[in-house]
């Protein structure tokens, strides 16, 4: 129950064209003693989105979910609902533009019920922002794009100022998507967390690592390009 509305329960809002999937995702989250609403299209998940304010959306990894998925952080009230977008096996390219779009998790439909039900329950424990209020990715803990690249807009002007050289790294690791799809996100995200934590750790006060084009980027002010 959410503590800042009494006896309401949390709702979460299941986009599916296929009846049989849509039913059987929304009467699990029910068992679960959540509010689940259903909706077969685009629109109507956006009426009820306007009309029942859902604390999470669960939308399938196809043409309809990533488009109501845009619909949504395009409007007013969507950009602080949070997002999970359910995908096919190893479908890289869609996993890249539901975070694009501003989904908050990705989960490939193979995923046992057990850890979708853990990741529901910490995206409402987390309630989603918009992404221009969010300093850190709660996941990882990097600087978001939007922050690093606000960041990096101030570090250009003093080099600019100062002629002093900076220098903008991106982190390329070609064994995560092997990793995610053998052990699942929640390993690539640990991963992740433990680069941010070492570079945290190591690296300089005045050094940044945060995500920029969907990779981890460190910016390094007065530092030349090679090193």
């Amino acid at each position: 129950v959410d503590e800042d509305r009494p006896g309401r329960r949390d709702t979460v809002l299941v986009l599916h064209e296929h009846a049989d999937e849509r039913v059987a995702l929304a009467g699990r989250l029910g068992d679960e003693g959540y509010l689940a609403l259903q909706a077969a299209d685009v629109q109507q998940a956006l009426g009820l989105l306007r009309q029942a304010r859902p604390d999470l959306v669960i939308l399938p990894g196809d043409a309809t979910g990533i488009e109501a998925l845009a619909h949504l952080r395009d409007d007013t009230d969507g950009g602080a609902v949070s997002a999970i977008v359910l995908t096919h096996g190893e479908d890289l390219a869609t996993l890249l533009r539901a975070f694009e779009l501003g989904a908050d998790d990705v989960v490939p439909l193979s995923t046992d019920w057990d850890e979708l039900r853990a990741r529901i329950m910490a995206r409402l424990e987390r309630r989603s922002m918009p992404p221009e209020d969010m300093l850190r990715d709660p996941v990882t803990g990097a600087l978001t794009h939007e922050t690093l690249a606000r960041m990096l807009r101030l570090e250009l002007e003093r080099v600019r100022r100062v002629r002093r050289p900076a220098c903008l790294a991106y982190l390329a690791f070609d064994e995560l998507p092997t990793v995610e799809a053998e052990l699942g996100q929640r390993a690539r995200d640990a991963i992740l967390a433990q680069v941010v934590d070492i570079v945290e750790a190591d690296g300089r006060k005045l050094d940044l690592v945060g995500f920029s084009r969907h990779h981890l980027a460190l910016l390094l002010p007065d530092t030349p390009p090679k090193g």
